[in-house]
């Protein structure tokens, strides 16, 4: 069990860095920016995994309709869903 959480916690870790990647990228809207500031905040949380993972996915989706949204950013955002989607599964 305490296997599990260190694996959670690890690909949690993962997708953390992905999300300040793509946040330290400047071809990334100021307003996007903000939003995965939220998400790495509520991934970060000494909450149930579920939880964590259900308002980050909420807030993904929310960036990934933003219109001025490049479409390369918007593939790394889906890339990061998964990664999400992923991690809820386990």
């Amino acid at each position: 069990m305490i296997k599990d959480k260190e694996i959670l916690r690890q690909e949690c870790d993962e997708i953390i860095h992905a999300l300040n990647s793509l946040k330290d990228d400047d071809g990334v809207p100021k307003n996007v920016k903000i939003k995965i500031e939220i998400i790495i905040s509520d991934l970060k949380e000494d909450t149930d995994v579920s939880t964590k993972v259900s308002k980050s996915l909420h807030n993904l989706d929310e960036v990934s309709e933003d219109l001025n949204l490049p479409s390369f950013i918007r593939t790394q955002i889906y890339t990061i869903s998964s990664m999400l989607e992923k991690l809820n599964s386990q």
